[in-house]
C-alpha cells in the first residue's frame, strides 16, 4: 500500500494538485469520507496524522491549479488582434516572470522598459542575433497597431464593427511570419537578405506609426480614439462601465505591462 501511497503523492506534485481523483482517501480506513473539494481535503488531512505526508506540508501553504502551469493559451495565441495579448498566452510563466520581476522593475519609459525586458527574453533563446532582432522588434508591432487607430482618429475615419481588429491582426500574423524567419534561418546574413528582399516593411511600418502615434496623439482626444476602437458600441454605455472602472469618462485603463 505504501508505493501505491508515495505514486499518488508524486502525481499530485507533478499535475499541481487539481485533479480531484488523485485527492480521494485510501480505501482501507476512510472509505467512506467525501470530501468536497480538494481544499476540503487539504484541510482534513493536515492534522497530526498526516503531518509527515510531504505533499499535505507543502500543500498546507500553497495551494496549486491547473493555471500554475499553464503555459500556452491556443485561442489567444492564434486569434488575439493585438500583439500585447497574444504575447501574454505565449509561455505564460515566463511572461508573468519576466513582467514582475524584469519589466517593472526598470526604469524609464515603457517603449524602452520592454525593449530591456525583451532582450533578456530573447536571451533565453541564445546569443543568435537574428533571435535578438527578431524579438525586439515586437515593440514595433505593438506601435503600430497605435499607429493605426491614431491615424484613423485624427482623420475621422471609423470602420465597421471588427474591422479595425481585422486590420490589427491580419497584420500582427503577416509580421509574426516575418519574424519568424529568424528563428527558421540560421545566420544573421540571410534573416537581413530575407526581410530586405521584402523591403523591412515591418520595420519600417513600426517606426513610421510610431512617429504618428507621437506626433499626432495630442491632437486626438480620448473620446474619438475610442470611437475608432469601439464602433457601434452604445456610448451611455460605455461612458458607466468606465465611470465605474477608472473614475473617468473616456480615460482607459492605464496598461503598464510588456508591450
Amino acid at each position: 500500500m505504501q508505493p501505491s501511497r508515495n505514486l499518488r503523492q508524486s502525481l499530485w506534485k507533478v499535475f499541481a494538485c487539481d485533479f480531484r481523483w488523485l485527492t480521494q482517501p485510501e480505501s482501507s480506513g476512510d472509505s467512506n469520507v467525501e470530501f468536497p473539494s480538494v481544499e476540503d481535503y487539504v484541510i482534513d488531512k493536515n492534522s497530526p496524522d498526516g503531518e509527515s505526508d510531504p505533499v499535505v506540508t507543502e500543500s498546507s501553504s500553497y495551494f496549486y491549479t491547473y493555471t500554475t502551469v499553464q503555459s500556452v493559451s491556443v485561442w489567444k495565441c492564434e486569434f488575439s488582434p493585438r500583439i500585447r495579448d497574444s504575447f501574454q498566452a505565449w509561455n505564460q510563466t515566463i511572461y508573468y516572470w519576466m513582467d514582475s520581476y524584469v519589466y517593472q522593475r526598470c526604469q524609464g519609459p515603457r517603449l524602452l522598459r520592454s525593449v530591456v525586458t525583451l532582450f533578456i527574453y530573447a536571451y533565453c533563446f541564445g546569443v543568435q542575433p537574428n533571435h535578438l532582432l527578431a524579438v525586439i522588434t515586437l515593440p514595433l508591432i505593438s506601435q503600430t497597431e497605435e499607429g493605426i487607430a491614431t491615424l484613423m482618429a485624427f482623420f475621422g475615419f471609423v470602420l465597421p464593427p471588427g474591422g479595425l481588429a481585422f486590420i490589427r491582426w491580419f497584420f500582427r500574423r503577416r509580421a509574426l511570419d516575418y519574424l519568424t524567419v529568424g528563428w527558421i534561418l540560421l545566420s544573421l546574413e540571410e534573416t537581413l537578405a530575407f526581410w530586405g528582399s521584402l523591403g523591412y516593411f515591418v520595420h519600417v511600418a513600426g517606426f513610421v506609426a510610431a512617429l504618428a502615434h507621437l506626433a499626432l496623439s495630442k491632437f486626438v482626444s480620448a473620446f474619438e480614439r475610442w470611437q475608432v476602437e469601439n464602433p457601434g458600441e452604445d456610448v451611455a454605455v460605455a461612458t458607466a462601465r468606465n465611470l465605474s472602472q477608472t473614475g473617468k469618462a473616456w480615460e482607459g485603463l492605464v496598461v503598464d505591462t510588456i508591450l
